[in-house]
């Protein structure tokens, strides 16, 4: 890829090519996407917990529903 400035060619280092500043947006980016795949775990996490609630709370509404007809 060219560069659109080549005067940003001068501070790579020989160690794979990479700027001090490209090294620590990769960095950053690399732990960005880890704490991405923390926050899909804990969506994940809730949104299951979130379905077995839900599914008391139909429960427990059916059964209401049936005591409330009942006594009618």
């Amino acid at each position: 890829m060219k560069r659109l400035n080549p005067s940003l060619d001068s501070p790579r280092v020989s160690s794979g090519g990479f700027t001090a500043h490209e090294r620590k947006l990769r960095s950053v980016l690399r732990g960005l996407i880890e704490k991405s795949d923390g926050i899909i775990e804990a969506i994940d996490l809730s949104t299951d917990q979130f379905a077995i609630e839900t599914a008391q709370l139909s429960a427990a509404t059916s059964a209401a529903e049936k005591v409330l007809k009942f006594r009618k």
